[in-house]
């Protein structure tokens, strides 16, 4: 299994390094075509937790993990933030005009539909997001 580890902290500056490996693991698997909706899931997990699992001032600490078995991408996303489970975020109301629209939810809405399982699971003070996405059609 092809894979990938990247450690980040809740310093913005560590969003670029992210993307930088991320666009690389991409490009030498050569599954370009899924790099766009896949970096910008992990980017909003990454702003989501910096903004709101570090809300209470705490040092948060990320792993990210991408492996390639198979057919199959698989993600993983681990943060000390407060706990939040982001499958129990209700659905944004995508019918309603962007000046009615409730502020947030999009990122986590993203997650869902770009990604063909998920999962998540509060183990050992961590928060544990698994993503898959299939690599053939």
């Amino acid at each position: 299994m092809k894979a990938l580890k990247i450690n980040l902290t809740k310093n913005i500056s560590d969003l670029n390094m992210l993307v930088t490996k991320l666009e690389k693991f991409f490009e030498e698997n050569n599954i370009s075509s899924i790099s766009m909706p896949m970096t910008l899931i992990l980017e909003e997990l990454f702003t989501n937790t910096i903004t709101h699992g570090a809300s209470d001032g705490r040092e948060v600490f990320i792993e990210v993990n991408l492996g390639i078995d198979k057919d199959e991408l698989i993600m993983s996303y681990k943060d000390n933030g407060m706990p939040f489970n982001v499958l129990e975020l209700p659905e944004p109301d995508l019918t309603a005009s962007i000046e009615n629209r409730e502020v947030g939810g999009l990122g986590v809405h993203y997650v869902k539909t770009l990604t063909d399982s998920v999962e998540y699971e509060y183990v050992e003070k961590q928060n544990v997001l698994k993503m898959k996405k299939k690599l053939s059609g």
